[in-house]
């Protein structure tokens, strides 16, 4: 499994399990079913999208396919620490 897939599963697995941790979660997610949020940090090679529904699905776009999206980050590691 190349290396980006198996970032882009874990990081899915990851978010789903802590999802589930929370009863209300499907609730929560309600407004942002359909929506698109693309995150590029300056770290990894490619920029990854989460693509929420009642879940969170993590999509790796090659250069062939960008996913239309809502909004999009571009940010250090380092940044997310301050957030």
């Amino acid at each position: 499994m190349p290396s980006a897939q198996l970032f882009s599963a874990t990081i899915e697995s990851l978010l789903n399990t802590v999802l589930s941790l929370d009863e209300q979660s499907a609730e929560r997610l309600k407004p942002l079913s359909g929506k698109h949020l693309t995150i590029a940090l300056n770290e990894l090679p490619q920029p990854f999208t989460l693509a929420f529904s009642d879940k969170v699905d993590v999509l790796i776009a090659n250069s062939d396919s960008q996913p239309s999206v809502d909004c999009r980050l571009q940010l250090s590691i380092m940044t997310l620490q301050e957030l």
